[in-house]
């Protein structure tokens, strides 16, 4: 801060020349007494040593203004000075500082560039796998529709082959003997014809089959699977049996006895003279081309013709006593007759 510009006292020569000159004026106006100028000298001395005085300390006061101004100027110079080294340092600073800042900022800049290139690619790079994928995929459940096709077909075709090529033993039961019922039990005996109606031959043929007696027919299909499970894994359809070729024709006699205790038991339990006759049984089978055992499963029943009906089928009543062969009727068990496999 700038000191302001005080008023400047008049140099102390001219000064004391205008008052003495005043006074002499005046003194030179008024009576010339010898103690009035007495008195003026000291009043001339003590105005000229108070006029020193003064004029020291005025002397004293411009020069603590011109020091304090020297020294404010001084200090104004060493600021301005210092404000100029502070700006170009500053100046410097921040120059550097931007640079430093444009420096991080491109870097940053670059890196996002790449970063944006790099994620550019991966998605591309993962559109082209998932195209790639999505081909891959349809190619590959076209090649297994193909291939489920193509092994559906092959399948197929040795299935027909195995069809057309397999032998078929067909099964006819016969009564060859009259049903005797006496007291002692009921006897019959039938024959079994057995025919390859196939294309190749049917090695080990062998045949079982049971006389069923119960009245409530509901453990008959049960006991029928049991005893072609039995005939499957049992051993003499793997030791015995007869090979019959394409057309060839073979028949079997078995003789079915039944117990008087048997009889009774198995009686219609309201009349008691009425009993149900079934037959079960399987042939089984085996051939060169495919591994395993193959079977023709029957069921039959025997039933009682009438003469005064004989288109009709009755429950035989062991009461009648003994059936003639012309009265035996035997047909297939409804509602399963027959399976083959």
């Amino acid at each position: 801060m700038d000191f302001p510009n005080w008023p400047i006292w008049p140099k102390p020569p001219p000064f004391r020349r205008a008052l003495k000159a005043g006074f002499w004026y005046y003194c030179r106006l008024m009576d010339r007494n010898y103690h009035f100028i007495l008195i003026a000298n000291r009043i001339l001395r003590e105005l000229r040593v108070l006029s020193e005085a003064v004029g020291e300390g005025f002397h004293g006061i411009q020069k603590q203004i011109s020091s304090i101004r020297d020294q404010q100027s001084t200090e104004n110079q060493q600021q301005r000075l210092q404000r100029r080294i502070e700006i170009p340092l500053a100046n410097g600073v921040i120059r550097k500082d931007h640079a430093n800042q444009e420096r991080q900022y491109g870097l940053q800049k670059s890196i996002r560039n790449a970063a944006w290139a790099a994620f550019g690619a991966a998605s591309l790079y993962a559109g082209i796998s998932a195209f790639q994928l999505h081909q891959m995929k349809i190619a590959t459940d076209k090649a297994t529709i193909s291939a489920d096709a193509a092994k559906r077909s092959a399948d197929t075709a040795a299935s027909e082959l195995k069809l057309s090529h397999r032998p078929w033993v067909n099964v006819t039961v016969q009564a060859i003997t009259p049903l005797v019922i006496n007291a002692q039990g009921m006897q019959i005996t039938l024959r079994f014809h057995l025919k390859n109606i196939g294309n190749s031959p049917a090695m080990k043929t062998f045949i079982n089959a049971k006389l069923e007696t119960v009245w409530d027919e509901s453990p008959i299909i049960p006991a029928w699977k049991q005893l072609c499970e039995e005939l499957k894994n049992g051993i003499l359809a793997n030791l015995l049996g007869n090979t019959l070729f394409p057309g060839d024709y073979a028949q079997q006699d078995i003789t079915f006895p039944i117990s008087r205790p048997v009889i009774e038991a198995s009686l219609e339990p309201h009349s008691r003279d009425l009993i149900n006759l079934t037959i079960v049984g399987a042939v089984d089978y085996q051939f060169s081309f495919a591994a395993g055992h193959h079977q023709t499963r029957f069921i039959y029943d025997i039933r009682q013709i009438k003469p005064s009906l004989p288109t009709a089928s009755f429950i035989i009543q062991p009461s009648i006593g003994t059936l003639p062969v012309e009265q035996i009727r035997i047909s297939q068990h409804f509602p399963v007759g027959s399976e083959a496999d």
